[in-house]
């Protein structure tokens, strides 16, 4: 009869384990039991380390160069500003801007305006929505805070309608202005709050305009201050013009498209 004392097993360390390889039945156990070689330590895998002034032995890759670094960063850092989130289209402080609701405005324009090219329409779409979390931001910080209602809004489109002739003519001036129909109360909106923190920081200005050359610089201060990013597939944000550039391969503005700066439709 075999016991287990009978037995004795040459074991072997095999693709990360230790395996059993085979079994001898025996009168009595060996003099001398196989001595098991320690167990040896995986290899340890390399890590890619970007630490500056680490050697290229301990990262197992040659070192980071400038220009590699360059390539990693891409044309966020060529536009110097701060990169933006995955998937968005733009940073305005906390505020995303997702890229697809960029797309579809501006495919809704193009439709609507078959005129328009599309990067042109990426490009206005864009300028409106950062432009409208700018003005937002700065009429948050008046003294009192500026606000504009629902109400507001239909007053003024009521008003705009019987200027320009009917609803119809006044969806061609918005599509004018690169507006789609969607974001026609946007617009407004946006031309309502220029216009009430005008008239609150500059009284005297109101009747001539001028109130908005104040407007304009609380924009661009606001801008800087948000650190408004843009991601280079959709421009480029200019704080001293208050609308986002089209942006040419290699990271270059190219030539202004036609500037959405929140024109009056002809009524305010």
């Amino acid at each position: 009869m075999v016991t287990v004392k009978d037995l004795w097993c040459r074991r072997e360390y095999l693709q990360g384990h230790w395996h059993v390889v085979s079994a001898i039945e025996t009168s009595a156990p060996p003099a001398q039991p196989e001595v098991v070689p320690a167990r040896p330590r995986p290899a340890r895998q390399s890590r890619v380390c970007l630490v500056p002034g680490a050697t290229a032995a301990a990262r197992g890759r040659r070192p980071l160069t400038l220009t590699g670094a360059a390539v990693l960063l891409g044309a966020a850092a060529l536009s110097g500003c701060a990169p933006v989130r995955a998937g968005a289209a733009a940073v305005v402080g906390d505020q995303r801007i997702r890229g697809d609701q960029v797309t579809a405005s501006a495919t809704e324009l193009t439709t609507q305006a078959q005129t328009v090219g599309r990067q042109e329409a990426l490009t206005a779409t864009l300028t409106y929505l950062v432009q409208s979390q700018v003005m937002t931001a700065v009429a948050q910080e008046q003294r009192p805070p500026v606000t504009v209602s629902d109400g507001d809004v239909a007053e003024l489109r009521k008003s705009l309608e019987q200027q320009s002739g009917g609803s119809a003519a006044l969806d061609q001036a918005f599509l004018q202005r690169r507006v789609p129909k969607s974001g026609q109360d946007a617009y407004l909106r946006l031309l309502l709050l220029r216009q009430k923190v005008g008239q609150q920081v500059d009284p005297a200005g109101a009747a001539d305009g001028s109130d908005q050359t104040a407007v304009d610089k609380l924009v661009a201060q606001a801008s800087k201050r948000l650190h408004v990013s843009v991601n280079p597939r959709f421009g480029r944000w200019d704080a001293a013009k208050g609308l986002v550039e089209q942006v040419a391969s290699g990271g270059l503005a190219t030539a202004a498209s036609p500037s959405p700066s929140v024109p009056d439709l002809g009524g305010q």
